[in-house]
């Protein structure tokens, strides 16, 4: 708002000198202390335009820096490094399908693009190479020899060779999603899974993303579940403080695809496709997308969680079972609309993770009506 009033004023002051018939100079003092000057009848029109900063701008490391290995990942599976108010690397605990273990990679950022550049991934676990091909969503891993507690970082690009002089040492803290939508407020542990990022949790909010409440119902308002067709969520039995915190909520196919946006910002729902791709890397076992936690999927269900995706076995919310499948089943949505020609009605494909050992399903043949309600997990947009 300042700088639109103080824009006014100049061509004003501009303006009222064009308009005086003595010979005129316009001067602006600068913040740095200097002074330009103009006579006012060399000056054809003046325009103001709005500087971006250039997100473009080459990465500068200012001399050689320590990267530390953190020992755990709770807070999330993905850590950013960096310098001062610059990202410079990345360190991720993640599944590396040819050795089928998880690994810890430590990825530098490109100076130039300022992204992560995932075909110059060192193992901290044991000093080897991981190279990635975005296009395949396939990895090269070359094994090493040494574990690493410590990698160095500098304009000369990663290393695991200590060099002659570390001038100081990167900070190294968790990325989490924070998803801020009015007064409400949450954050997401964010997991990469081959070049896919993904939400490590279910998607918990009641408000969509442009600050809009989305309508709840409970337990015992099937009926008006089912009449629903702008979106609406639940929370599994009601049981806020304990079914939130563990599965999220669960939405309708109406929420899914409102227009109102239900997807964190730089975040989307994904599509089948993206489930697909998925699947595709890390495997169609269960047992390395659901989590480990003792007795948290009946029978003994529980996974290994090698892909730290850590699927719970949310269940499902319907007009015609109300809460069902809680510790057995796991259902996501994807943002992927399919018509049955049965129903002559839209579904939504979607995945299906269960408490069997080789549950982990992709529907994209076919789906679910827009009032089921089921667990949503966001991958980020590339």
């Amino acid at each position: 708002m300042k700088r639109n009033i103080t824009a006014l004023l100049l061509l004003m002051v501009i303006t009222m000198a064009w308009g005086q018939t003595e010979k005129r100079k316009m001067i602006l003092n600068m913040k740095d202390g200097t002074t330009h000057s103009f006579h006012t009848e060399d000056i054809d029109f003046v325009n103001f335009v709005k500087v971006e900063d250039n997100p473009t701008d080459e990465l500068n490391i200012e001399g050689t820096l320590s990267i530390e290995i953190p020992e755990k990942f709770k807070e999330s599976y993905v850590m950013n490094v960096m310098q001062g108010e610059n990202k410079i690397a990345e360190i991720c605990l993640e599944y590396i399908k040819p050795i089928k273990k998880q690994t810890v990679v430590v990825y530098p950022v490109d100076r130039a693009t300022r992204k992560v550049d995932l075909t110059k991934g060192i193992s901290a676990t044991d000093g080897g190479s991981v190279v990635w091909d975005e296009n395949t969503n396939k990895v090269v891993y070359t094994a090493g020899t040494t574990p690493l507690t410590t990698l160095y970082i500098s304009n000369e690009g990663l290393t695991a060779t200590t060099p002659a002089e570390v001038t100081g040492a990167a900070t190294v803290s968790p990325d989490l999603l924070k998803d801020t939508r009015g007064t409400e407020a949450n954050e997401y542990k964010i997991v990469k899974i081959g070049t896919q990022y993904w939400m490590a949790e279910n998607l918990k909010t009641k408000r969509y993303a442009n600050g809009i409440e989305i309508t709840q119902y409970s337990a015992t308002e099937t009926v008006e579940w089912n009449a629903n067709t702008t979106g609406a969520c639940h929370i599994y039995a009601d049981n806020e403080e304990n079914s939130l915190p563990l599965y999220g909520r669960l939405y309708n196919g109406h929420a899914v695809l409102s227009e109102n946006g239900l997807a964190p910002e730089g975040w989307e729902i994904p599509s089948i496709d993206q489930w697909k791709m998925l699947k595709t890397y890390a495997g169609s076992s269960a047992l390395i997308y659901k989590d480990s936690t003792p007795m948290s999927w009946v029978d003994g269900g529980e996974g290994t969680n090698l892909t730290g995706f850590s699927a719970l076995p949310g269940g499902y919310f319907s007009s015609a079972t109300g809460d069902s499948h809680e510790g057995l089943d796991a259902y996501f949505w994807s943002n992927t609309i399919i018509y049955d020609p049965l129903t002559k009605t839209n579904s939504l494909c979607m995945a299906r993770l269960n408490n069997k050992a080789t549950g982990f399903a992709i529907y994209k043949n076919n789906g679910h009506d827009y009032n089921f309600g089921h667990s949503v997990r966001c991958v980020r947009k590339q």
